[in-house]
């Protein structure tokens, strides 16, 4: 399946993406994940803050293409697009969805 199929089936829009959409995403994956090693001794905050650089970085990779998600389940489509995106192996989606799941369990 294509991303141009995800749009059809109303999992993703198209998105005019600028350079500094990317810039900002990235920035941000940077900065959680600096601010990660600050709170090392708190596990699931630190779980937390690096999750968010991974949405940072799938949203960006999405935005490279053209893309972005919809509203509601964007963490579930931002990660699984990596696959199509950067070409991600599907056992790493899997664990990175599994990654979604605990913190899914933990916030809500």
């Amino acid at each position: 399946m294509s991303l141009q199929e995800w749009v059809e089936n109303g999992w993703l829009r198209i998105h005019d993406t600028k350079s500094s959409d990317i810039q900002n995403l990235l920035k941000r994956a940077e900065k959680n994940l600096s601010e990660s090693y600050k709170v090392a001794g708190d596990r699931d905050w630190q779980f937390n803050i690096i999750y968010a650089a991974i949405i940072n970085l799938a949203d960006a990779a999405l935005m490279a293409e053209g893309y972005r998600t919809r509203s509601g389940s964007h963490h579930y489509y931002a990660i699984e697009s990596l696959k199509l995106t950067i070409n991600l192996e599907s056992h790493m989606v899997a664990m990175l969805d599994d990654f979604r799941k605990k913190r899914h369990v933990a916030t809500y």
